[in-house]
């Protein structure tokens, strides 16, 4: 998934906002890098709602114009050649609906916020008690608006804790505005400051170990062995003449097999009514398919 890319093009536009004044060159650099970010993913809307919402109600028509322009610009002309090259179908897959699970988004949004309770207390108070500046304003309306996002997506069929990536980012942000105005108000040295984030978000940092296991286990050979047996099931999946289906599409892919369907669009697609149920199974009856390769 490209997310952290994107996310890494919208904070870069985000800085650049933020930094001096907006003028129409600063922004016209930050409407492409958010044009860019969208396109490597186009769901990460937070931080490009925030910054346009922003733009139209607090600064100067030419800088509007020359912000609206350059963005809309860019889109309609990434929509020309997407069109160009995949048709209108891409579109309609992109605006294809999902199953929603109320309560699965419920348990996923309780499991995120248990997490994050330490930073969004912390971000909280300084945004209310202290946050009166420009960056704090964006930084509040991007945690906001990241918060009712991700609830908002958190039971679509697919969705995983990426959803709150901007929440995370948001908090990242605030928690480094807070810990520096702490150690201004105290009186404290400036590396007080990272301790004050440290001790804000213990509770993700608690959750390193895991994921630190997991780098060390992939060092210690397993990744290795997953690469071997990569490559044993490309070797296979290429030695069997016909269609494939693989619900790992790099392995289709480095196999040069051409993908037929996503699994996972065409099982939304039948739940949601859009395909008929037995359009997959039907395939599969018929012999149509050579290989099936399930995760």
């Amino acid at each position: 998934d490209p997310q952290m890319l994107a996310q890494a093009f919208l904070c870069a536009g985000f800085a650049l906002y933020v930094r001096g004044a907006p003028g129409p060159a600063r922004l016209a650099m930050v409407a492409a890098l958010f044009a860019v970010g969208l396109l490597i993913k186009h769901n990460v809307l937070a931080l490009p709602l925030v910054v346009s919402v922003h733009v139209l109600w607090r600064l100067p028509n030419r800088e509007r114009l020359t912000y609206a322009g350059i963005g809309l610009g860019l889109a309609g002309l990434a929509s020309l050649v997407i069109h160009l090259m995949f048709g209108p179908e891409f579109f309609r897959q992109l605006l294809a609906s999902r199953v929603y699970d109320v309560t699965r988004g419920f348990l996923l949004v309780m499991e995120i916020l248990s997490r994050l309770q330490a930073p969004l207390a912390v971000v909280g108070l300084y945004l209310i008690m202290a946050g009166r500046g420009r960056t704090e304003g964006l930084v509040a309306a991007y945690l906001v608006v990241g918060l009712l996002i991700g609830i908002g997506f958190s039971g679509g069929a697919g969705i995983d804790i990426n959803v709150f990536f901007d929440v995370m980012i948001a908090l990242a942000m605030g928690t480094g505005l807070a810990a520096a105005w702490i150690s201004r108000q105290a009186g404290m040295p400036a590396s007080a400051a990272a301790v004050v984030a440290l001790v804000a978000n213990v509770g993700i940092i608690l959750f390193s170990p895991q994921a630190l296991g997991r780098f060390a286990v992939d060092a210690l050979g397993e990744m290795e062995e997953r690469q071997r047996l990569f490559r044993e099931d490309v070797a296979y999946l290429r030695s069997i003449p016909g269609p494939a289906i693989c619900e790992s599409h790099l392995l289709c892919l480095r196999a040069g097999k051409p993908m037929l369907m996503d699994p996972f669009g065409v099982l939304q697609a039948t739940l949601t009514g859009r395909l008929p149920s037995d359009r997959f199974t039907g395939m599969l009856k018929r012999r149509e398919i050579a290989v099936l390769q399930i995760s």
